[in-house]
């Protein structure tokens, strides 16, 4: 299974997916923001500066382009302390994949079955992902072909269609009287960019590296610009009560009215949301499956998957104890800090220290 290749095409496909599910979901920069009539402009910062954050990971990558960014981390630290920073990287991925989970299960029992228990959205879109990433990394690739269309067309129809209740008024003043906020959300959006450390895990498995770049870079571009877009829409329907949306893409979803005729299109968002969540977290089960095999030197990984998978349900249901305490995880203080420091923080500490070694 770890000697399939997918095309950099695909790469972007599913950093595409990865990075707007949190977008259809939670919304974070929405939500946790203290000003939503300019939390586009923390989405606009915070991708310039997600450019050169990603841009760590394949710089890593290309200097030792025939192993995973587990492998990377014990040839330049060592063997006890590369295997220290591997399952911290491990972890974080399975955590991503947690949350995914949670968030889901979350937003289908507050906004479509409330009286379903939660557990039975997350088994349910676990056991597909992780049958996809049990069948490996081709066969998930291929299906992040087709759902980022449908996330990104979908996405797209959402942003433009409530034109009719859009007001100016809600983004002004155009600049902020103080610009701290602005720079505290941006470093939530740098954030879940740093989710694109996983990059290193699938920049050996991939045809053509040098082409790798330009797919990574246009990932970034395309995210950004749609979390930009769709912050401000938000931010133009709702107002200064953006805030207290539970689900702000979904409630924008629900404005849509096309002549008094089409209506009711927040199923957009439900297929967004459930498509793009098994496609990341079947791509975080595969990496965290690869890294532990990887980090205990063992030869098959796909016995792992069902295990991991078994796991995200699990620490999904019981790791947060309420939907507050989830919500407020992905503050800048917390969720901020913490995804920084692992997803940017230890690729920069790799390239430093092998660069050092070089000399």
């Amino acid at each position: 299974m770890n000697t399939q290749r997918i095309s950099p095409g695909q790469v972007a496909a599913l950093l595409i997916v990865m990075r707007l599910v949190p977008v259809t979901i939670q919304f974070p920069v929405v939500t946790a923001t203290p000003d939503p009539a300019h939390a586009w402009q923390s989405a606009l910062i915070g991708t310039l500066a997600a450019i050169p954050a990603v841009y760590l990971v394949f710089r890593l990558g290309s200097k030792y382009p025939e192993k995973t960014l587990v492998e990377i981390a014990e040839d330049v630290l060592g063997r006890l302390p590369g295997k220290i920073v591997s399952l911290v990287l491990v972890w974080y991925w399975l955590h991503v994949a947690l949350n995914t989970a949670r968030a889901l299960g979350e937003a289908y029992t507050a906004a479509i079955m409330p009286e379903t228990p939660m557990l039975v959205f997350l088994l349910t879109t676990v056991a597909l992902a992780a049958n996809a990433a049990r069948c490996g990394l081709e066969v998930f690739a291929r299906m992040a072909e087709i759902i980022v269309v449908i996330v990104v067309v979908g996405l797209c129809l959402i942003i433009l269609l409530p034109y009719d209740v859009m007001r100016v008024d809600n983004l002004r003043p155009l600049l902020p009287d103080n610009i701290g906020p602005v720079i505290e959300t941006s470093s939530l959006i740098l954030a879940f960019f740093a989710e694109f450390c996983v990059l290193g895990m699938l920049m050996p498995y991939v045809k053509g590296q040098s082409r790798i770049w330009k797919s990574v870079l246009f990932s970034v571009l395309l995210t950004g610009a749609i979390t930009a877009a769709l912050t401000a829409s938000v931010s133009l329907v709702f107002g200064a009560t953006s805030t207290s949306l539970a689900l702000p893409t979904f409630s924008l979803a629900r404005m849509i009215s096309i002549a008094g005729f089409v209506e009711r299109l927040e199923a957009i968002a439900m297929v967004a949301w459930t498509l793009g969540a098994a496609a990341k977290i079947a791509l975080l089960l595969w990496a965290v499956s690869l890294g532990t095999a990887k980090v205990c030197g063992l030869r098959l990984m796909r016995h792992l998957v069902y295990a991991f998978g078994a796991l995200v349900v699990a620490l999904g249901v019981c790791l947060y104890q309420s939907s507050v305490e989830f919500e407020l995880f992905f503050e800048a203080k917390h969720w901020g800090v913490y995804s920084n420091a692992i997803g940017v923080g230890i690729i920069a500490l790799l390239l430093i220290v092998s660069w050092i070694r070089e000399v």
